[in-house]
């Protein structure tokens, strides 16, 4: 009786730690990131999938399941950009961002001073690195992320910590207008 007893509470107890685990998805081509968006107090969900990353790194985007587009994110933005596009997306079209400017995510050599330095600087702006107390959840799970304010400014930022695909999983506070926060990966 004992020995099923410790059979069937081993489960359990395996599982409980497991889920004070970070969420640590995989990113790569074919991921797709869902939010939801806040603009100027009016709410749209919002997709970016990840389509190529072989050497422009391609974000397609699909705002209400109606409208689509894409970005193309230079290699060399994606490595080097220290600034974010926030420009409305143009359906039915590709925009090629600038070489210092990516789309959704911060570049490589911004999250590497991140990692580093617990802090970087993107659009003129230095964001500081915080201990989060309320973690970002994702289906009830907690999200490897990191978070990070503006100095001089009230925008948040949650970052994925991935170093190949920083992506801005939350913003709060933006001065433009424009919040958000994901939804689900798949």
């Amino acid at each position: 009786m004992m020995k099923k007893l410790l059979l069937l509470l081993l489960p359990a107890l395996l599982a409980r730690p497991a889920a004070a685990q970070l969420l640590k998805p995989v990113v790569g081509p074919g991921t797709t990131f869902g939010y939801v968006f806040d603009l100027h107090g009016q709410h749209a969900p919002f997709e970016l999938a990840i389509a190529g990353a072989t050497d422009t790194l391609r974000l397609n985007w699909r705002i209400r399941g109606l409208a689509g587009g894409a970005y193309a994110v230079s290699p060399t933005a994606w490595q080097r950009a220290d600034k974010l596009n926030f420009a409305q997306p143009t359906p039915g079209r590709t925009v090629r961002l600038p070489n210092d400017q990516t789309f959704m995510l911060l570049s490589k050599s911004a999250f590497a001073a991140l990692v580093a330095r617990h802090r970087y600087e993107y659009d003129h702006t230095v964001y500081e690195l915080r201990a989060d107390t309320a973690p970002l959840l994702l289906g009830g799970r907690p999200l490897d992320v990191l978070h990070v304010v503006a100095l001089g400014d009230p925008t948040e930022l949650w970052i994925l910590n991935n170093p190949d695909f920083p992506v801005i999983c939350q913003a709060r506070h933006n001065p433009l207008g424009i919040d958000f926060v994901l939804t689900g990966i798949k």
